[in-house]
């Protein structure tokens, strides 16, 4: 279960008997500061370095999700959100230093290994977070251990790392389409936009 560019069907039912339907995508860069004013968890830092929105599709064996997300980070961490129409079934998941938080949908705060779980099960997300904001931009994390399989694919922590096409927003390169996988897991990121708040 992969999402393509010119693909935005609705946040996809995991594909297992019984699955209850995740989130419904719909995803609006245009309003992202605004929306998180109701239930929401509160980064340290007020503004972000950088926003990065578009879709994402996870599988795990035979399951797997996809959706819409909003990434932000800040230089204590990042948060991303996940939501559906009119802001339903929002979802927003803060990682700050060594701290994992999630906020789920039905208002729920979970934290660390039962945060870890929870994405798990239900986004079928299960990436080292300590490395993800340096994904995000293209490279490994500096201070981990790192393979270089050349200009657009490293390992690290277990994992491939390809980056399928990259773009330029502002003047800055960064990945438009971003590839995680290892072993019968695969994470697809597809970047619609980024948004620099030092320009």
């Amino acid at each position: 279960m992969v999402p393509d560019e010119g693909d935005c069907p609705a946040l996809r039912n995991r594909r297992r008997t019984g699955a209850k339907p995740l989130l419904v995508n719909v995803f609006f860069l245009v309003v992202p500061f605004a929306i998180g004013a109701c239930a929401t968890l509160v980064p340290t830092d007020r503004e972000p370095d950088f926003s990065v929105g578009g879709r994402f599709g996870a599988v795990a064996g035979t399951a797997g999700a996809s959706g819409d997300f909003l990434w932000r980070q800040y230089p204590s961490g990042f948060d991303v959100q996940f939501w559906g129409p009119l802001g339903q079934g929002r979802t927003h998941v803060l990682v700050e230093g060594d701290t994992l938080s999630v906020l789920t949908a039905r208002g729920e705060r979970v934290i660390d290994a039962e945060a870890r779980d929870w994405m798990r099960s239900e986004l079928y997300l299960d990436l080292p977070v300590q490395a993800l904001a340096s994904w995000i931009n293209g490279h490994p994390a500096p201070e981990l251990p790192a393979g270089d399989l050349g200009d657009d694919a490293f390992t690290q922590l277990g994992w491939r790392i390809e980056i399928a096409a990259w773009d330029e927003w502002d003047g800055r390169r960064k990945p438009r389409k971003l590839i995680a996988s290892r072993a019968d897991y695969r994470v697809t990121m597809i970047c619609r936009e980024w948004i620099f708040t030092n320009r």
